[in-house]
């Protein structure tokens, strides 16, 4: 009798034999896989694992509690992912408390490290909408903002050390910050300027009132502690440095320079001895030491502004010459015919002869004449005035007869030289600091022997020059009655 044959079990199709089995896995239909996703089944459920002919998902929570090769180092690292959160773990540890997680959240991306033995956390956070590139090779980083790449931030690691920070806008425009290997800090290394703009300070207290900055065109201002110190401001003409609150230092030895650093300038040359040079000449020293004022100049003018050329403290200008007059000076001698009424007599271009001064503050001057005198053969007596006008009849001093007086009664034929003076005082002087100009009016009492002045020459044995001089008096006076 012929043995009988078992039938193949893969031809068995209508499920009649099964072996036996607690958790079969299978495909949710025996179909072949097609680009939908199938899940694989546990004893009859889906499982969180669904697959296709290209992919494979897991919708449940994925761990990695061994070695991952290529990824995971060592045993004691795992990778977790879940999908609730959309959150990746790397743990450095299995104690659950060390680890990198990267996780999406309100359609921003956080990079995050936690320490959980110092309790502290870095993250990275990349803004929805924006790119981060990191390219390690070139030491190369770029951030583009909203996804744009013509508005970038870039940082270059160079290998010379240098670090450049460059951004960059949709128009064009580029703007640099470089850190040198010495840690200078330049802006816009194309031009090498550090540049702030209008207004805005350089601080040097985090940001509160310690600062530098341009208060107004061409106006830098210095401020400590709130409290503007130093104004520098360029003007139309000249440079204007002002200090405020507070004291300008020049080392002992040091010059302050008021021409650029050239020959012009102020310096303490040894203790308590200021010496002032203009061009490269000494032409002041102050030596304390000594009580000495040094004055290194050929002439000596002394004006202030306004008319007050004086100071009033101790009469410091009485003794001063504040006007003079010299006729016939190395010319040919000439002269003047006396009459019997009075007359301010002209010098030979025809000019009335007179003195210019201004007033100073004491308020009295005298007037000094000198000149020649010749009687003549009538043995005329010779007088003498003064006017405050070119014509004698338009005098307007105060009681203009008390400046005649009566200078000289020679005998007959007499001559020689003659001085006059006269006191003056405010009622006859203009205000303090103003011009006053005084002529000499002569007469005598006969014109018998035609007494007359002379003055000058331009050779030997000829007459006294005519002087007419000006004199501050001080202020303090001794007048009789």
């Amino acid at each position: 009798m012929p043995r009988a044959r078992l039938p193949q079990l893969h031809s068995i199709t209508d499920g009649s034999f099964e072996p036996n089995r607690r958790n079969p896995i299978m495909l949710g239909d025996d179909a072949v896989l097609t680009e939908d996703y199938k899940p694989l089944k546990v004893g009859g459920k889906s499982s969180v694992l669904e697959l296709a002919e290209d992919g494979l998902i897991v919708r449940g929570d994925l761990e990695f509690d061994t070695l991952l090769r290529g990824i995971l180092n060592s045993p004691n690292e795992r990778m977790a992912f879940t999908a609730k959160s959309g959150e990746y773990r790397w743990y450095s540890t299995i104690n659950d408390e060390d680890y990198v997680r990267m996780y999406v959240l309100g359609g921003n991306c956080l990079l995050q490290a936690v320490d959980a033995s110092g309790g502290t956390a870095a993250d990275i956070a990349l803004d929805a909408g924006n790119d981060i590139v990191l390219d390690a090779t070139t030491g190369l980083f770029k951030f583009y903002l909203d996804g744009n790449t013509a508005d970038m931030f870039k940082v270059t690691l160079a290998a010379n050390g240098v670090t450049t920070f460059t951004t960059t806008d949709n128009d064009g425009t580029v703007g640099h910050l470089t850190l040198q290997p010495n840690g200078d800090l330049v802006l816009d290394p194309d031009s090498n300027k550090v540049i702030i703009n209008a207004t805005d300070g350089l601080y040097f207290d985090g940001g509160t009132d310690t600062y530098i900055a341009e208060s107004s065109a061409d106006n830098l201002r210095f401020v400590v502690g709130g409290v503007i110190m130093l104004d520098l401001t360029e003007g139309a003409i000249t440079d204007v440095v002002n200090v405020k609150n507070s004291h300008l230092s020049v080392p002992a030895a040091k010059h302050l320079y008021l021409d650029g650093g050239g020959n012009t300038y102020i310096k303490e040359t040894s203790a308590d001895k200021l010496e002032i040079f203009v061009g490269g000449d000494e032409m002041v020293t102050l030596d304390e030491a000594n009580q000495r004022i040094i004055l290194e100049a050929s002439k000596l003018s002394y004006h202030i502004e306004g008319g007050a050329e004086y100071s009033a403290t101790d009469s410091a200008y009485a003794g001063m010459i504040l006007g003079y007059t010299c006729i016939g000076a190395n010319v040919a001698d000439d002269s003047y015919t006396l009459t019997t009424s009075y007359v301010c007599f002209p010098d030979s271009g025809g000019t009335a002869i007179s003195t210019s001064f201004k007033t100073p503050p004491s308020e009295y001057v005298e007037i000094e004449v000198e000149l020649y005198f010749s009687a003549g053969s009538g043995a005329s007596d010779l007088e003498l005035t003064l006017s405050d006008n070119a014509l004698y009849a338009g005098n307007s001093l105060t009681n203009p007869a008390q400046f005649d007086k009566s200078v000289r009664e020679p005998a007959r034929g007499h001559s020689g030289t003659v001085t006059q003076k006269w006191f003056l005082q405010a009622d006859n002087l203009a205000a303090i600091g103003s011009a006053n100009r005084l002529f000499i009016a002569a007469k005598c009492d006969s014109t018998s022997g035609t007494p007359i002045i002379r003055w000058g020459g331009d050779a030997s044995g000829e007459y006294t020059n005519l002087v007419m001089k000006a004199i501050a008096l001080p202020a303090t006076i001794i007048e009789g009655s």
